[in-house]
């Protein structure tokens, strides 16, 4: 199946993001968005989908866009 074949968009990021949630937390809708949207960004289009250099690209990348907010 293609990665950007629509019931394999569904399975990228939204399992592990959501499953981090507890019924009645409060939560940044902007940033589980956010999270959910790189993790797809690493996994499609550069095949990251764990790992140390996964933590380093994602440590590096949320301290660019939070100097943007």
């Amino acid at each position: 199946m293609p990665p950007f074949h629509g019931d394999r968009m569904l399975s990228y990021g939204t399992k592990k993001n959501l499953s981090n949630l507890t019924p009645g937390e409060v939560f940044l809708a902007r940033r589980l968005a956010y999270d959910m949207a790189l993790e797809v960004i690493f996994n499609v289009v550069f095949g990251i989908y764990e790992g140390e250099i996964f933590d380093q690209l994602k440590d590096k990348i949320n301290k660019l866009m939070d100097s943007f907010f």
